[in-house]
């Protein structure tokens, strides 16, 4: 995982503190491959039911900016009162669980 134990930590924080305290995160896509190099940070979050996603997804960028600085980062917010989709399954299968 191409992730410092910093990154990690801000993640799971920014992340319970912007979207929900008890979300699941798991990360997904180049970044879980030791081997590659460069890479967005590919997010899968589950969560109960939410407000508002949209914003809290904004939210959460906008946090995440302030705390690294301009960073990509790709967020898959799924809400577990919503069908499951393809890429849901796929970012649990192939990512590693943050939290």
């Amino acid at each position: 995982m191409r992730l410092t134990p910093q990154q990690v930590s801000d993640i799971v924080r920014l992340t319970h503190e912007h979207i929900h305290p008890q979300a699941k995160i798991w990360l997904f896509g180049s970044r879980v491959d030791d081997n590659a190099r460069g890479g967005d940070i590919d997010l899968y979050i589950e969560t109960p039911a939410i407000d508002d996603p949209g914003m809290a997804k904004i939210r959460l960028r906008l946090a995440f900016e302030d705390t690294w600085g301009e960073c990509k980062v790709d967020l898959v917010l799924h809400q577990q009162t919503n069908p499951e989709q393809p890429i849901h399954v796929l970012a649990r299968t192939e990512g590693i669980r943050l939290v």
